[in-house]
C-alpha cells in the first residue's frame, strides 16, 4: 500500500491575524507598528511626566458650613444633634481620549455604560435628600475628585457634571482629583482651570451650568486645598496633584507652600482640641488618592509618611481619612498609639461614583505586602457612596452600594470618638 503523503497547503491560505480570537485582546498597539507609533506619540504629547505646581490662595482658605448653606440651616442641624453629607469621588464619565487598540484620538467621547451607573448613583443619593428639611441630611455633597474626566471645559462640565446632578438638591463642594488637575489631555491652560472656575469662583451660577434646568449655583470654595469648620467636625481637604499612580502633598514640581500649610492647620486643630476637651470636633482629612488601597492603583505610601509626620510635629491624628481614585469600596482600620490609647482610625476608599467598570475591583497582582499596624477590613467590587454622619460623640460612615449587589455589601461603621474605636453599628 503506498504511503499517504501530506497535503500540501493551497496557494490561496493564509497565515492567522494574530494568535487571540479577537483583536481586542491584543495587547495595546497589538503587533502593529503604526499602532504602537501612535500610541507612543500620543504619549510624548500628552503624558503627565511629573506633577503639577499647585495654586496657593490668597489667603487662609479656612471656611465654615455656613459659607455653604447659610447660618439659618447650620442653626436647624445644631439643634438635631448631628451633621450628615454624602461622600463620593470619581464621577465623570468620558473615555480615555485614545483608542489604546487603534491609536486613534477620540476626544469628548462619554462612555454609555459610565453614564448609566452614574445616573443610578445620582438618583439613590438624590432620594436620600428631603428638600424641606435640611437638617434631616444629607446636608451637602463632598466630592472627592475627579469630577470631569479628559473634557476640562464648559461643555464637559455640563455634560459630566452640571447636567447629571441637575436633580440633586444640596450643595456639592469638592477637593480636585488627578483628572481635574492635568492640563494637555484634559483640554486646560493651567492646572484645575475648569476647577476653579467652577467650584472657587461663587456663589454664582458658572456658564457650565447656565444651559441646564434648573441651573445649579456654586459656592465660593478658599482654594484648591481647604479647611472646613462645621457642627461636630473639622474636614481638611487636600489637593493630591496630578499623578496616576500615586498622590504628592509636596516635591519640587507641586512646591511646598500646601503641606506647609497643612502643618500649620493641624497645630492649630490640636490648640483647639485641647481647648474644647472632651467636646472636641472630630477631625477627618478628606484627598483624592488612596494612602492605602489594593485596587487598580498603587497605595501612596510617600504621601501617607509626608502625613504621618504632619500629625507627629502637630500632635494630632484623624479620627477618619477618606479617599477616592481607586472606582470601588474599601475600608482599613490603622492602630496608631496616641498617648496611653491604641487609637482605631478608619482609612476609607470610596471612588465608586460611576467608573467601577473600567477597573473592575481588585487588581490581578500577587497578595499585598502587610503593613504593620494596617489591616484591610472590607471591599466593595461596585459602584456606591458614603453617607458620613457626626455628632458630639461619634463619626458614622454608611456605605450604600448602587449595583454589583452579590458582591458589593452595604456596611456601618462607627467612631468612638472618646475611646477612639471602631465599631460596627
Amino acid at each position: 500500500m503506498p504511503t499517504a503523503r501530506a497535503k500540501k497547503p493551497s496557494a490561496s491560505s493564509k497565515p492567522p491575524l494574530s494568535p487571540f480570537a479577537s483583536p481586542a485582546q491584543q495587547p495595546p498597539g497589538g503587533a502593529d507598528a503604526a499602532v504602537q507609533a501612535r500610541v507612543a506619540a500620543f504619549d510624548k504629547e500628552y503624558g503627565e511626566l511629573h506633577s503639577e505646581p499647585v495654586q496657593v490662595p490668597q489667603k487662609d482658605p479656612a471656611w465654615t458650613l455656613a459659607d455653604i448653606i447659610g447660618a439659618t440651616a447650620v442653626q436647624a442641624i445644631e439643634a438635631t444633634g448631628q451633621l450628615s453629607f454624602h461622600a463620593v469621588g470619581d464621577t465623570g464619565f468620558d473615555s480615555f481620549p485614545m483608542n489604546s487598540r487603534t491609536g486613534l484620538e477620540q476626544w469628548d467621547k462619554p462612555n454609555q455604560q459610565f453614564e448609566t451607573a452614574q445616573a443610578a448613583l445620582i438618583a439613590k443619593m438624590a432620594a436620600d435628600v428631603d428638600p424641606s428639611h435640611i437638617e434631616r441630611g444629607p446636608a451637602f455633597l463632598l466630592h472627592l475628585g475627579d469630577v470631569n474626566y479628559f473634557d476640562n471645559t464648559r461643555t464637559g462640565y455640563a455634560q459630566q457634571f452640571y447636567e447629571p446632578f441637575s436633580n440633586y438638591g444640596r450643595k456639592i463642594i469638592a477637593i480636585p482629583g488627578n483628572h481635574d488637575m492635568e492640563v494637555k489631555v484634559s483640554q486646560q491652560q493651567f492646572p484645575c482651570q475648569a476647577f476653579l472656575e467652577n467650584f472657587c469662583n461663587g456663589p454664582w451660577v458658572p456658564p457650565a451650568a447656565q444651559g441646564i434646568d434648573p441651573p445649579r449655583e456654586m459656592v465660593a470654595q478658599p482654594g484648591l486645598y481647604w479647611t472646613l469648620t462645621a457642627p461636630f467636625v473639622q474636614i481638611i481637604g487636600l489637593c493630591t496633584n496630578v499623578g496616576e499612580k500615586f498622590g504628592v502633598l509636596r516635591d519640587q514640581y507641586a512646591g511646598t507652600e500646601q503641606y506647609e500649610w497643612f502643618q500649620s492647620t493641624l497645630s492649630d486643630v490640636g490648640k483647639l482640641q485641647k481647648q474644647m476637651g472632651r467636646q472636641r470636633l472630630a477631625l477627618m482629612v478628606v484627598l483624592h488618592h488612596p494612602p492605602y488601597t489594593n485596587g487598580y492603583h498603587e497605595p501612596s505610601l510617600q504621601m501617607c509618611k509626608d502625613m504621618d509626620d504632619a500629625f507627629t510635629q502637630a500632635g494630632v491624628w484623624p479620627d477618619a481619612v477618606l479617599a477616592a481614585h481607586d472606582h470601588l469600596y474599601e475600608r482599613y482600620t490603622r492602630t496608631v498609639p496616641i498617648g496611653n490609647v491604641n487609637a482605631q482610625i478608619p482609612y476609607i476608599v470610596a471612588g465608586g461614583g460611576a467608573r467601577f467598570y473600567s477597573q473592575g475591583g481588585m487588581r490581578p497582582k500577587d497578595p499585598p505586602v502587610p503593613i504593620p499596624g494596617v489591616q484591610a477590613n472590607s471591599v466593595g467590587n461596585g459602584n456606591g457612596y458614603l453617607v458620613v454622619t457626626a455628632s458630639p460623640t461619634t463619626l458614622r460612615f454608611d456605605y450604600r452600594p448602587v449595583d454589583h449587589l452579590e458582591k458589593n455589601q452595604a456596611e456601618v461603621i462607627e467612631v468612638d470618638l472618646a475611646m477612639r474605636r471602631i465599631r460596627s453599628a
